[in-house]
């Protein structure tokens, strides 16, 4: 079973750490070798590390409550059928391995569309997805089946706009790939951004038409639980 999900706090101090001028006693640094207990292994083999994109204060135990009746079923499916949805508010979630900070984690899952048939291969979709950051996996079933789209998962860094698509070289040849991202929840059609929607966009200006901006709901996937 899935243990309850462990709260992200992300407080501008711990982010901002490298701007602190550090105190003699602040600046010892103190050795974290890789053992641990067996038990403490097993604990963390249990657990997710989430994080709800919102600026609102929410209550936690609400929130485990919610994700403990929605969860029920075993194995992966807490992880794999995601992200979710609490209070308005997209939840995303990854194992933990035990050898990171959680507020360095990312998440998301990405479907390439308009592929060639004969580029969809996992060596393929690995190369693509470490474009993001770290491949997680592929949907095997996309591989084999007739069809233009192929879903990954990889770790993509949340602070950065969303990636429209890339280009692939075919025999000198560039072609567009496009990306659509399962369960996309609301982001800034302004800036590409996950946490906030375009009219709350510091970055972009209201009075600029919607159709004239890069991003926008053609990016979604699927609908989000």
């Amino acid at each position: 079973m899935i243990s309850p999900v462990v709260p992200l706090i992300a407080s501008s101090l711990v982010n901002d750490w490298g701007k602190l001028k550090l105190t003699e006693d602040e600046e010892h640094v103190l050795d974290a070798d890789d053992s641990t207990s067996n038990s403490l292994d097993s604990h963390i083999a249990l657990c997710l590390v989430g994080k709800l994109l919102t600026k609102a204060t929410f209550n936690v135990e609400a929130l485990k409550g919610t994700l403990r009746n929605a969860w029920r079923p075993a194995n992966d499916y807490a992880l794999n059928e995601g992200p979710w949805a609490f209070d308005g508010s997209v939840l995303l979630l990854k194992q933990m391995h035990g050898l990171e900070q959680p507020s360095e984690m990312t998440f998301i899952k990405i479907k390439a569309c308009d592929l060639l048939m004969k580029k969809k291969t996992y060596e393929f979709d690995e190369s693509m997805a470490s474009k993001f950051g770290d491949f997680v996996d592929v949907d095997e079933e996309d591989i084999l089946a007739p069809s233009k789209y192929l879903k990954f998962r990889a770790d993509v860094d949340i602070t950065k706009p969303l990636r429209c698509g890339m280009m692939v070289n075919v025999k000198g040849v560039p072609k567009w790939v496009g990306f659509k991202y399962v369960k996309l929840p609301d982001f800034c059609y302004g800036c590409g951004k996950l946490g906030h929607v375009w009219k709350g966009c510091p970055g972009f200006a209201l009075e600029m038409d919607e159709s004239d901006l890069q991003y926008g709901s053609w990016m979604r996937g699927s609908p989000i639980r």
